[in-house]
């Protein structure tokens, strides 16, 4: 009995010891009977992975939506150039509303007000008991080109004489025409322009010379030097008619063989007779012309019987003495132009008389002699316009008045690009407000100018200048007699305009021209020729 109580006592102990205590029963811990019976201690949490399914529908739709945004920020740029563009089309309206509104009425009023001031001019000269002024000319003078030559037929062609060359010289050929002074007389061969370089070795050259001979008819003689019968056949060589134009054709063909070459003499008669001659023109692009003093030509006391002169080439040089009353035009492009003009106007109600010279790659020398029937006093003077143009060659102009011209209305305007541009003009010059404009881009401005000189109209007035502009590249202001003349008097006075480029532009506003006045350029000098 006792070994019972006593085991029994040792297993209350041990299911006491595994027992966990409680908070109402503390003491030993108790254990359960039963390790089965236990709770399960609690797992740790980890992130499941989505399938591939849920992964792609997800990508999807995260793809979708940056479209969307995108598509929502174009849109509104979209719409903000289409307000953009609206606003500046309404803005355009609104300027084109406001420019009519406003500036037909201000134009409507503006040249109201201008008629109103030309008639209380036009009052104020009639009450002065003086013609009235003549109209403000054009700056440029027009072309004079337009004189009709094509519509002409042949009178004779190709009536050559052979003259049989000795041992030493080579065999000629030469025909002769003589026609009766007209309107029109010109000399043209059928190359009229320079199409590019190759243009150059065009089959056809030659000389021009035209003088004055005593005589009543023009007398054009043509030579040909070292060409035989069959090569002078393929050209034609015509006297040509109009009616009220003759004139000398040269037509070779545009492919030879070899070049051609000819020798053009045209001799016009000093004997005045019932048809004044009032248009001359040459078209001779590869020919050099040159051209004897006119003045026997020219009956001033009459009329100025050959009114417009028109000389045209291309790679040939003009020279000679030229006169002219209402047009002269001298143009070239390879070579020089060396010439004395004279120019001719009565002032009044005539229009201008104008010269335009004008080379690409050479050099202009020009003496210009302003001549009239008239004095030139008062205020209807005569009236001459100068366009003088080159791009690779010196400008070298000089204008004089005759004695007998006081007083004149001076358009000068002479262009160059590379070399420089020299210009005198002599004492009998005017100007208006802005009478000279000397300007360069790349070198210097310069205006010589001598106070101390006598009153060409005798009236002991001195001699005025006034700088409204004065720099290194650029002058311009105003020259003349006395005072400066006012708005209505302006009219009838003269401009002069001095342009280069590269090189110095300058104006000598003196007595004579000085020893500077001659340039050496492209490695040759230049020289004015004498009257």
């Amino acid at each position: 009995m006792i070994l019972l109580e006593v085991i029994d006592a040792e297993r209350r102990k041990l299911v006491a010891a595994l027992s966990p205590a409680t908070d109402d029963a503390p003491g030993p811990s108790r254990r359960h009977s039963d390790p089965s019976a236990l709770p399960s201690p609690p797992r740790p949490s980890s992130p499941r992975l989505p399938d591939y399914a849920t992964s792609q529908a997800e990508a999807e739709k995260a793809e979708e939506a940056e479209k969307q945004q995108a598509e929502g920020i174009l849109k509104a740029a979209k719409r903000k150039q289409r307000r953009l563009r609206r606003y500046l089309v309404y803005a355009l309206v609104v300027y084109l509303v406001l420019s009519v509104s406003i500036g037909v009425p201000l134009f409507v009023v503006l040249r109201r007000d201008a008629q109103r001031s030309g008639i209380s001019t036009s009052e104020k000269w009639l009450s002065s008991n003086l013609p009235p002024p003549p109209p403000p000319p054009d700056w440029l003078p027009p072309d004079v080109s337009t004189i009709s030559v094509n519509s002409a037929i042949p009178i004779s062609c190709n009536d050559w004489t052979v003259n049989v060359a000795s041992d030493s010289g080579p065999t000629e050929h030469k025909l002769q025409y003589s026609m009766p002074l007209s309107d029109t007389i010109y000399v043209r061969s059928n190359f009229s322009d320079l199409d590019d370089d190759t243009a150059l070795q065009l089959p056809v050259t030659g000389s021009l010379h035209v003088s004055v001979v005593n005589g009543t008819n023009a007398t054009v003689t043509v030579t040909a030097k070292n060409i035989d019968n069959a090569f002078l056949r393929d050209s034609n060589v015509c006297l040509m008619s109009s009616g009220i134009a003759w004139g000398l054709n040269i037509s070779v063909p545009s492919i030879a063989e070899k070049g051609y070459y000819f020798d053009v003499l045209l001799e016009l008669p000093s004997d005045e007779t019932d048809t004044p001659l009032c248009n001359f023109a040459t078209y001779l692009p590869l020919f050099n012309q040159s051209f004897d003093s006119l003045d026997s030509f020219t009956d001033i006391n009459t009329s100025v019987q050959a009114r417009s002169i028109l000389v045209r080439g291309s790679a040939s040089s003009i020279s000679g003495s030229f006169n002219a009353s209402e047009k002269l035009i001298l143009e070239t492009i390879l070579r020089p132009i060396t010439a004395n003009v004279s120019l001719y106007n009565y002032g009044y109600d005539l229009d201008p008389t104008q010269l335009s010279v004008e080379t690409g790659n050479s050099n202009i020398s020009l003496n210009v002699n302003l001549q009239s029937g008239t004095n030139g006093t008062g205020y209807c003077t005569p009236i001459y316009m100068t366009s003088v143009m080159a791009f690779n060659g010196a400008i070298n102009a000089a204008y004089y008045h005759d004695p007998s011209v006081v007083a004149s209305t001076l358009y000068v305007r002479a262009i160059n690009s590379v070399e420089p541009a020299h210009v005198f003009v002599d004492s009998v010059f005017q100007g208006m407000s802005g009478t000279y404009d000397v300007h360069t881009t790349l070198a210097d401005a310069i205006v010589e100018r001598t106070v101390d000189l006598d009153d060409p109209a005798g009236q002991g007035r001195n001699r005025s200048f006034q700088d409204s502009y004065v720099s290194t590249s650029r002058a311009y202001g105003w020259v003349g007699w006395g005072l400066r003349p006012d708005d209505e008097r302006a009219l009838q006075q003269g401009q002069i305009e001095i342009v280069s480029s590269l090189s110095p532009a300058v104006l000598e506003l003196t007595e004579a021209p000085s020893t500077d006045f001659l340039f050496i350029s492209n490695d040759s000098k230049v020289t004015i020729p004498s009257l």
